[in-house]
């Protein structure tokens, strides 16, 4: 089972360029949830929580100050290219009782005994496609991968 971070997150009704700079003047980060066939839910969070959370993706449960929850996964994240800070998150929305389909990258790591006996390194596969319930798919150090968009 993948840790599952809990993150508090602002239901918010404005939208806009506008309104998304005096969201990140307060300390804030705009942010939406899209999936499971809902209208877009529009939301903010603490800069220092929401930039943690990204660090690592993982299964994120928001917890909504209306008393609902979400269990997401990071989709996208912006950031200034100069500051590199966050500026925006969407997060998908996924049912941990439905299997995700997630196409992960093969990245070979040290050097094959055949290298260094003058051999050549041919890698013919270098994504493979998973599916797996959501818990299961989330970062896991004996897994060796990381669920999401990269």
């Amino acid at each position: 089972m993948a840790d599952i971070q809990t993150l508090p997150m602002l239901v918010r009704t404005d939208s806009g360029k506008q309104s998304a700079k005096q969201l990140r003047a307060k300390g804030q980060i705009p942010c939406i949830v899209y999936g499971n066939k809902q209208e877009p839910l529009k939301l903010s969070g603490d800069n220092i929580l929401v930039t943690k959370a990204v660090a690592a993706p993982t299964i994120v449960k928001l917890d909504l100050d209306d008393g609902t929850e979400k269990n997401v996964v990071i989709r996208e994240v912006q950031r200034d290219c100069m500051r590199d800070v966050v500026l925006h998150v969407d997060f998908l929305e996924v049912r941990m009782d439905v299997k995700v389909t997630a196409t992960i990258t093969v990245e070979p790591h040290g050097i094959a005994i055949g290298l260094s006996q003058g051999g050549d390194f041919e890698q013919p596969v270098h994504a493979i496609e998973i599916a797996a319930l959501p818990a299961f798919a989330g970062t896991h150090p004996s897994r060796g991968c990381r669920f999401g968009v990269r």
